[in-house]
């Protein structure tokens, strides 16, 4: 079923976010105190997006983790809402917000597109 040229997604269950979020979270944790390399700092950066956005997601937070809006329990059109500004920023249709990195928003572009029920996505914290 299409909305406007864009597909309707059904939201990924609360357990499925939640599982992935704890793999983040513990991921993280067990990453601290270790050796910063290129490599690493870009995998905890990668871990932290999917931390930040699925928290937001899960409702832990009330602002989203791009735009900072203030939505707290977002439901599927506010994910639709955040996950399409940082596909924008993304994409550099938009630009990026100060003090932000690029892919910090990648990853949460990523984790909201998978939250929001996109089946080609693959789990963001495997």
């Amino acid at each position: 079923m299409l909305a406007g040229g864009i597909a309707i997604l059904t939201p990924r269950m609360r357990e499925e976010v939640a599982a992935q979020y704890v793999r983040a979270v513990s991921t993280l944790r067990a990453q601290d105190g270790a050796i910063r390399t290129y490599t690493r700092i870009a995998e905890h950066l990668a871990l932290s997006d999917v931390r930040d956005a699925l928290a937001w997601v899960l409702g832990q937070t009330s602002r989203a983790p791009v735009t900072g809006r203030e939505m707290p329990e977002p439901g599927s059109r506010e994910l639709f809402s955040e996950w399409s500004a940082a596909e924008a920023i993304v994409s550099r249709s938009y630009r990026l917000p100060e003090g932000m990195d690029r892919t910090y928003v990648g990853g949460v572009e990523h984790a909201l597109d998978w939250a929001r029920g996109r089946t080609s996505c693959a789990p963001p914290a495997d």
